[in-house]
């Protein structure tokens, strides 16, 4: 069984070497200027496994939705997942802990809202991670009086 430990939306997320690199994590509030524009994005998750889930194929995925709750121009990514026994360390931890960062890149913002992603496993939804979007326009200078 694989089960979701957390999820969370970042400006960017890596993984290497049984580490999770997140940046600018946990955001739930992301401010723009303009309307549309695009948000760097990231999704980044622990997955935890048990050992029969070795040798087994799964997909993790996620989709993205605007405030109408129709799916971005981003729509829905999906990456094969498969654990090898020989790429585990298993006389470390028994329990089978799986690193996951996804890039969204560029997400499309045409308004704002609330926004949300939802982390997909075998596509069925295992996390809804909500982004509230608010067009907060540039100031402009005001001019100065003149002498």
């Amino acid at each position: 069984m694989i089960q979701l430990d957390f999820a969370v939306l970042a400006r960017a997320a890596s993984a290497a070497e049984n580490l999770l690199y997140i940046h600018g994590g946990a955001i739930r509030t992301a401010d723009v200027d303009r309307l549309p524009a695009g948000l760097p994005l990231a999704v980044a998750a622990r997955l935890t496994a048990t050992r029969d889930e070795i040798g087994k194929d799964h997909a993790v995925g996620l989709r993205t939705f605007a405030p109408n709750s129709e799916e971005t121009a981003f729509g829905a990514a999906s990456f094969p997942l498969r654990l090898v026994e020989e790429d585990l360390e298993l006389d470390v931890d028994p329990e089978i802990s799986v690193l996951v960062a996804i890039t969204v890149g560029a997400l499309p913002v045409t308004e704002a809202g609330e926004y949300r992603v939802e982390l997909l496993l075998d596509d069925v939804p295992i996390a809804t991670l909500p982004l509230r979007i608010r067009l907060i326009p540039e100031e402009t200078p005001a001019a100065e009086p003149s002498p």
